[in-house]
């Protein structure tokens, strides 16, 4: 039996990368208005921080502080938001510019796997796929996708999911015990439809 569906909000024209915070607090992104809105457990909802460029994903890190995947034409990645302040946390791999992060997922560990999809497509398949660690070392995991973007862990820690919406699949890469990643496989190859977004 399908559960049935709630509105919790409406007025925005782009709400995507929903975020709860841990008092309960839920964060989305209103990304044609580069906007970060908060609705709190009472219906409230208001502009929590405007980025400037182009928000996508959101997730919080265990200290509180919120991580922001934004496509920006001056932010091409990820960008962390505490005591109202943004800092770019990465912008580049080796000396060149990402494209631009659309979702993002910390580990038990603190280590934090985004996608990087901006401009890719399946003519232009440019989109990359990274992990940021807690001392700042960003790790490239794939590279050639055609639009990386939602990407989820599984309970156990064991594999990273990455959906390619222009290829309409779902990608998943074993984690070792060792922490190294493996060969990614196809997970799911999904019909019609205009290929997967987000996943959890």
């Amino acid at each position: 039996m399908t559960p049935p569906v709630t509105v919790l909000f409406s007025g925005y024209d782009s709400p995507e990368g929903p975020a709860f915070d841990q008092d309960g607090n839920l964060y989305f992104v209103n990304w044609l208005s580069s906007s970060i809105v908060r609705l709190t457990p009472d219906g409230a909802a208001s502009e929590f921080f405007n980025t400037g460029g182009i928000p996508a994903g959101l997730a919080f890190h265990r200290d509180g502080s919120l991580y922001v995947a934004d496509e920006g034409d001056d932010i091409h990645s990820v960008l962390r938001i505490a005591d109202g302040e943004a800092t770019i946390l990465v912008n580049e791999y080796e000396g060149q510019s990402l494209n631009g992060a659309n979702d993002l997922v910390f580990d038990n560990d603190g280590v934090l796997y985004f996608s990087d999809p901006w401009r890719s497509s399946a003519e232009n398949p440019v989109g990359g796929f990274y992990r940021l660690f807690p001392d700042g070392r960003l790790e490239r995991i794939d590279h050639g996708l055609a639009f990386p973007n939602g990407v989820a862990l599984s309970a156990d820690g064991a594999a990273v999911y990455l959906a390619e919406t222009y290829h309409n699949r779902i990608l998943r890469y074993p984690i070792e015990v060792d922490g190294v990643i493996g060969a990614r496989k196809d997970f799911a190859l999904l019909p019609g439809g205009d290929g997967p977004d987000g996943m959890a």
